[in-house]
């Protein structure tokens, strides 16, 4: 019975190295979002469904053996007992507590992550949109049909121009929606 409280605190103890650990790496996650703080953090998650389980195993072994005729424990064991298994409830709802946690910041994480690529891809279709133009408008006035102004000399700065101009004011648009 001492070596199952021993277990229960020793229990308690992982639990509150899980919790350092996974604050460390929060802490690193808002630096840098890279995939071995990610996997990291799964780790811990996997540590507390262990211990989770374990908890519980350990706490109907002694509840049965509370109730086992055979076993004739005397008061002082029975106190005894029913200490382990408050260290026992209290491990197993602190490992919940802090799986639930987790999974919420995991969750948090998947969310930030996904808006991050949201952002990233916007800016992109952004910038592509920009080099674009001007390769649309060269490509159409260079193409062998009759233009307007075809055969004017500045005809290649006009198109130069006007792109220029297409490509500041739809920049000056993007920035105003926070595109880029």
């Amino acid at each position: 019975l001492h070596l199952a409280l021993h277990v229960a605190e020793r229990f308690v103890a992982t639990l509150h190295a899980i919790e350092r650990d996974v604050v460390r790496l929060e802490v690193k996650l808002r630096k840098a979002l890279e995939n071995d703080e990610i996997l990291s953090l799964l780790e811990q998650q996997k540590r507390l469904v262990q211990l989770d389980t374990a908890l519980t195993a350990n706490q109907l072994v002694l509840e049965r053996a509370m109730h086992d005729p055979q076993l004739d424990l005397s008061e002082a064991d029975r106190v005894l007992v029913e200490d382990v298994l408050v260290e026992l409830r209290q491990a197993g709802t602190m490992t919940r507590t802090k799986k639930e946690m987790l999974g919420e910041t995991m969750d948090a994480l998947a969310t930030v992550v996904s808006n991050n690529l949201n952002v990233a891809m916007k800016q992109l279709a952004s910038l592509t949109l920009l080099v674009a133009l001007p390769s649309l408008l060269a490509g159409l006035y260079g193409m062998n049909v009759a233009m307007p102004f075809a055969h004017e000399p500045r005809a290649f700065l006009g198109v130069l121009l006007v792109s220029a101009g297409v490509v500041a004011i739809l920049g000056f648009v993007l920035r105003a929606r926070r595109w880029l």
